[in-house]
C-alpha cells in the first residue's frame, strides 16, 4: 500500500516506456488494451492509450515504405531502417528475433500493407538497429515481413537467430542468405579417448 499521494499515483515501467514516448502508448492514462510482448515489453500493469502517430513520423514511415515497396518488387526483398532508410549494399547482418510480428503473404505485399506493418511495429522499428525486412520464402512460396535487427558481426547475428529459431540470417552487403549452424550432437558429447588424451 501507498504511503504518500505521490507513490499511490507513480507508473512504474520499464526503461523501454522512455524510448517509445510519442510513438505508441501513454500508461499512466490507464486507458485502452493491455499490451505486452516476450520481446517489447513496455509496461507492466497498466492498461495503454495508443497515441496516433504524428505528421513527421508518418512522412519518415511513408518514406520508408516507397523504398521497402519498390525493393521488394524488384527482388522480392527488402531492409529498410525508418531512420536511416535502404540497408541492402550496408556491412551487416539482417535477423530476425521478433517472430510473433512476422507477417505470411501468398501474394506480394501491397504498399498498403507494408504501410500497415510499420505503423503497426512503429515502436520497435524506431529503435536502434532495427529495420523492416521482406523476402520470398522459396520453400513455401510466401512473402514474409518482419521485424528485423542489424548486426555488423556476423557470429552475433547468427547467434542471435539460432536464440530465435531461425533458419538463417541475411548479408546485406553480399546480398546472401546464410544458413545457421545447428550444433551437432556429437560435437556435444565428449569422446572417450579426448578425456584420457
Amino acid at each position: 500500500m501507498a504511503n504518500t499521494l505521490r507513490e499511490s499515483t507513480a507508473s512504474y515501467c520499464s526503461d523501454n516506456a522512455i524510448e517509445s514516448a510519442g510513438s505508441g502508448p501513454i500508461p499512466a492514462l490507464g486507458l485502452g488494451p493491455h499490451h505486452s510482448t516476450p520481446a517489447d515489453a513496455i509496461c507492466q500493469g497498466f492498461n495503454h492509450l495508443k497515441l496516433p502517430p504524428s505528421e513527421p513520423m508518418i512522412s519518415c514511415i511513408g518514406g520508408a515504405v516507397d523504398i521497402a515497396y519498390d525493393s521488394h518488387s524488384k527482388t522480392h526483398g527488402s531492409t529498410v531502417s525508418l531512420i536511416h532508410g535502404n540497408m541492402v549494399g550496408q556491412k551487416l547482418f539482417s535477423v530476425s528475433i521478433y517472430p510473433e510480428r512476422t507477417v505470411e503473404l501468398w501474394t506480394p505485399p501491397t504498399w498498403e500493407q507494408f504501410l500497415s506493418f510499420a505503423l503497426a511495429n512503429a515502436g520497435l522499428l524506431l529503435k536502434p538497429a532495427h529495420a523492416c525486412g521482406s523476402w520470398l520464402n522459396d520453400r513455401s512460396g510466401e512473402h514474409v515481413l518482419d521485424v528485423v535487427v542489424l548486426s555488423s558481426d556476423r557470429d552475433n547475428a547468427l547467434a542471435l537467430g539460432l536464440r530465435f529459431g531461425q533458419l538463417s540470417i541475411f548479408d546485406l552487403k553480399t546480398r546472401r542468405e546464410i544458413a545457421i549452424p545447428r550444433p551437432s550432437q556429437e560435437s556435444a558429447v565428449t569422446r572417450p579417448e579426448a578425456v584420457n588424451d
